[in-house]
């Protein structure tokens, strides 16, 4: 499967794009086989937001198990970032009577992703798509959550990606969250080194002492935090997606659990990435090729 979502990708066919003063937008289709269904991808700018029958797509579901499933009860959630759609929409069908609002910057995402993803996807569920930034939004609103999710973007992508990754932004995410609140956040590890995961795990710590780490499948982890000691371990997480998606608990497995996140995350000799000291950015490995 891997290998023919690679040669997929070789064969990418652009089928949308237009460009704005914000950005551009592009879809793309992906296509392996003939018989089978193309996979969409859309691109905003130089960076990958997600994409629709792929890999992607069961990893913004997984995404959005994890944290319905670590908090059943929550009646208020926060999404940043749309993407293609796909967390949003699968966050407010796990939990319909909860209102579960989005934040995007790019003004035409909202439209592309109507057009090729999911048609009529804000009429799914309750919540707001918010037009704005993470770092304006989360300074000035006085609204709070039971969960906030940030979607998967590497670290280095650019200096909004890298400021989803600060103290400064976990700061004010923690000062949003209820009490019993959880943050959970997508983390590539299949292109971050050792040092980066280390200043990742301690700014993370630093403003949510309660943590721990999961695998949601290969190359990607789920950071969750919290102020409060998280409820739930790994395999009662595995167990309640059981009932949401079989496939998703399959790749669900445990790297930290709150003691040793603590421990390897309070013992990193690193420094902690901050909007004015950027030290993941120069941290970035020197495999991983510009976008």
């Amino acid at each position: 499967e891997a290998t023919g979502y690679l040669r997929a990708q070789t064969n990418a066919k652009l089928i949308f794009e237009e460009e704005s003063a914000a950005d551009i937008i592009q879809v793309y289709g992906l296509k392996d086989r003939e018989n089978e269904p193309a996979i969409r991808r859309l691109i905003a700018g130089s960076k990958a937001q997600g994409d629709l029958l792929g890999p992607g797509q069961l990893l913004e579901e997984s995404h959005a198990m994890i944290s319905a499933a670590a908090h059943p009860a929550a009646k208020t959630c926060l999404v940043i970032g749309l993407g293609t759609g796909t967390l949003l929409t699968t966050l407010r069908a796990l939990l319909p009577e909860s209102q579960v609002d989005c934040l995007e910057g790019h003004p035409g995402t909202g439209r592309v992703v109507e057009q090729f993803f999911y048609q009529r996807f804000s009429e799914i569920g309750k919540g707001r798509i918010i037009q704005d930034d993470a770092r304006h939004f989360l300074r000035v609103t006085e609204d709070t959550y039971d969960i906030i999710l940030s979607g998967p973007i590497p670290p280095y992508n650019d200096a909004s990606a890298s400021f989803l990754f600060t103290d400064d932004f976990y700061r004010l995410t923690a000062e949003r969250l209820n009490t019993g609140g959880i943050f959970v956040q997508c983390l590539s590890f299949s292109t971050t080194g050792g040092n980066q995961r280390a200043v990742i795990m301690k700014t993370f710590l630093k403003n949510f002492p309660f943590a721990r780490m999961d695998e949601l499948q290969p190359g990607w982890v789920a950071l969750t935090g919290g102020r409060a000691h998280l409820g739930q371990t790994t395999q009662q997480l595995t167990a309640t997606i059981m009932g949401l998606g079989p496939s998703h608990a399959a790749m669900l497995h445990p790297v930290m659990n709150e003691f040793q996140f603590r421990a390897l995350a309070s013992n990193a000799s690193t420094p902690l990435h901050t909007a004015d000291r950027p030290v993941l950015e120069y941290l970035r490995p020197a495999t991983v090729m510009a976008r």
